[in-house]
């Protein structure tokens, strides 16, 4: 199904489905939340549908945020990042179900080729509506006859992902369907024309609909008026216009769509709460983080940076809050896989100054040395000191002693609020990671929990501290009172990480049994900067 919006309707082919594919069902996740917690952003390596059963949510990608309800499928291709927010008064219910697609290779009758994103066009389908309790009856079926045991359960839930996928067919062809296409294509007009006078009439003439229907759909859709989503992206992008260029107020309000540059002025303080002079003078420093660490590093100083690696997996928390204040953008996409592409944008940007981990390699460190001059951030030395240190060069040393006043009272409010109780459990901080149990006792999260607010997190045997695998036989052995646990979100951990907790070895650790673990995401867990440390603060008060 391809389609195209110009202006006027959208034109579409209905055939969904070519029938020499072939699907294979790899796994299905059953994921059940009763309050604000949801999934953190995980990577895919194969298709996967996300299957909305019961309650609200909200899905959260590279392409935005898109409501989570019952009886909806949403499909993500291989390579893309994903998570799901639960909604604020209910919680959600919903399947994680991955799968292969293959298509016969003309060339090599019997051979199976994989099929990409790029081969295979009706992959993008959006919301996917089932009817009535449908999906929810599929998803259970297949999710009790995949976790059982025996081939022939196993095929027979096989079999049923099938007739899902016919079922997802046709009504990805029906006229419903049609319908939330529609409004999804005005959406991305409106993305691609926002400097426009557009108008409710042409927009909802589009998606043909009434204008009052279509303003009522737009905002149970997306959570905002036509006309707040587009205030949003024109200020979204007067912010990045006045950090990252010489233009005068006046052209930047042409820029982005305001012809009077006073009624500019006066939403942009309606929206920032700081007016347009403000802001520039905020912005003026052209200082770069060029890994996660040092964003958190600055963002303590105060210091909002120029160009930072943002991504809603890698970089989820500064994506989501800081994305429309950073003007340069580097690419996050696995920290540093694209170091070199990152190079190219800093030597156009022209920085003042550079702060970066010293774990980056020789020949990295050699080219951005002739960028502009760098401020290494050491992991083997303590953070505080590097945080004064890094205030120091940047001329920000009573910055750094306030904010540390402020991390100081915080630990000591938390660390007494959680009792001597708690603090005195016997907890265990682990990874885990491709089917295995890691320490992370000598992480800096460790050392927040340990020494600032006196978490009882006993040393294991050494050779675990230096990173041995260990498995739940010896994780039994340690007796821990509660456990805090990350689990990677990619391809290669989630399926034996299933397998571990639907374990009876697990079921029996004293932790699970008294409801004490806590699945951690690795923002800020696995973070060593002071920002991350105090979110570390705040999170050990909800745990705890």
């Amino acid at each position: 199904m391809v389609f195209k919006v110009k202006g006027g309707p959208v034109q579409h082919e209905t055939n969904v489905l070519h029938e020499d594919l072939i699907f294979r069902l790899n796994g299905i996740e059953r994921i059940d939340y009763r309050s604000q917690l949801g999934v953190p952003q995980r990577h895919t390596s194969s298709y996967v549908w996300i299957a909305g059963v019961e309650g609200e949510g909200t899905v959260v990608s590279e392409s935005g945020r898109a409501p989570l309800r019952a009886g909806s499928l949403r499909l993500f291709a291989p390579e893309r990042t994903f998570g799901i927010e639960g909604g604020s008064q209910v919680g959600f219910g919903a399947f994680l179900i991955s799968f292969d697609v293959f298509r016969e290779e003309e060339s090599h009758p019997g051979t199976l080729q994989a099929l990409s994103a790029e081969a295979w066009p009706r992959v993008d389908t959006g919301e996917v509506m089932l009817p009535g309790g449908r999906l929810q009856a599929a998803a259970e079926s297949i999710w009790r006859r995949w976790t059982s045991k025996g081939a022939a359960q196993r095929m027979k839930a096989r079999a049923e992902f099938l007739e899902l996928v016919s079922d997802w067919a046709s009504a990805a062809a029906s006229p419903e369907y049609d319908s939330q296409v529609l409004m999804q294509q005005t959406k991305t007009f409106i993305d691609e024309h926002y400097r426009e006078p557009l108008k409710l009439e042409q927009l909802a003439g589009m998606a043909g609909l009434s204008r009052n229907y279509y303003v009522d759909q737009f905002k149970k859709r997306y959570g905002k008026s036509v006309v707040e989503y587009m205030t949003d992206l024109r200020i979204r992008r007067a912010k990045r216009l006045m950090a990252n260029s010489e233009l005068k107020l006046r052209e930047v309000a042409q820029q982005v769509g305001y012809n009077d540059e006073f009624y500019f002025s006066r939403r942009f303080k309606q929206e920032t709460g700081v007016t347009p002079s403000a802001y520039i003078k905020s912005r003026s420093r052209r200082i770069v983080a060029y890994c996660t660490t040092s964003t958190g590093y600055l963002l303590a100083l105060g210091v909002m940076p120029y160009a930072a690696p943002l991504h809603p997996k890698w970089t989820s928390y500064y994506h989501s809050r800081y994305a429309a204040d950073i003007p340069v953008h580097l690419d996050g996409y696995k920290l540093g896989a694209d170091w070199q592409g990152n190079l190219k944008r800093l030597e156009e940007s022209r920085p003042e100054y550079m702060v970066c981990s010293s774990l980056i390699s020789k020949e990295e460190k050699e080219r951005l040395e002739q960028i502009a001059p760098v401020i290494y951030i050491r992991p083997e030395e303590d953070w505080r000191t590097t945080l004064k240190q890094t205030a120091a060069a940047l001329g920000e040393t009573e910055a750094a002693e306030r904010w540390l006043a402020s991390y100081r009272e915080a630990a000591i409010t938390i660390g007494g609020s959680i009792g001597q109780r708690r603090r005195g459990e016997r907890t265990l901080l682990l990874r885990f990671w491709r089917g295995d149990f890691y320490s992370a006792g000598a992480s800096s999260a460790a050392g927040v929990l340990r020494e600032d607010l006196g978490i009882n997190l006993p040393p294991l045997p050494s050779r675990y501290e230096e990173g041995h695998a260990m498995n739940l036989e010896m994780l039994s052995s340690f007796r821990a009172d509660r456990i805090l646990l990350m689990v990677c979100q990619e391809g290669e951990t989630l399926p034996g990480w299933d397998v571990v907790r639907q374990s009876p070895e697990w079921a029996e650790l004293h932790a699970v049994r008294t409801g004490r673990v806590h699945i951690l995401p690795s923002d800020p867990w696995r973070e060593c900067s002071p920002s991350a440390h105090k979110r570390v603060l705040r999170e050990a008060a909800r745990l705890f």
